[in-house]
């Protein structure tokens, strides 16, 4: 499934129709997407012992929509999703149209990202000649 749980996605068809929302869940089974704000229902709860001190009532809640049924959202246009391998071999998410990377909201991707911008600032710190950057890299001597 290209769609990931905190991308933003667009609804391409259904009620909500040209709505925006975040992925609240990702359910790869029934390939079902929950979208925050988009497709909400009303359930009747009903109170028991389950769910003590909490009274019951009508509840508004996301259902799921089908996966099929929304695209990642780019400058709240929608794209389609590929992958590519980078020059590290590893696979990332690519959008159709650009060409460009698609935004992740994986933990894995953030920490190889900051991972790989820190590893790039530290060679363009030091052709500035930065002198803090130079110390820095170096253990200070007491002699």
């Amino acid at each position: 499934m290209k769609i990931r749980k905190g991308d933003e996605v667009i609804v391409l068809a259904g009620k909500d129709r040209g709505a925006t929302g975040k992925v609240l869940r990702v359910i790869p089974r029934e390939d079902r997407v929950v979208v925050e704000g988009v497709n909400l229902i009303t359930k009747n709860i009903k109170a028991d012992q389950q769910r003590a001190g909490k009274e019951s009532g009508r509840v508004t809640v996301e259902a799921p929509l089908h996966v099929s049924n929304v695209a990642l959202a780019e400058n709240g246009v929608p794209v389609r999703i590929g992958y590519e391998f980078d020059e590290d071999g590893n696979k990332v998410r690519v959008t159709r149209p650009h060409k460009s990377r698609a935004k992740s909201s994986g933990k894995a991707s953030k920490a190889k990202s900051s991972a790989k911008s820190a590893k790039a600032e530290e060679p363009a710190a030091a052709a500035d000649g930065d002198e803090a950057a130079e110390a820095a890299k170096e253990p200070a001597s007491d002699d």
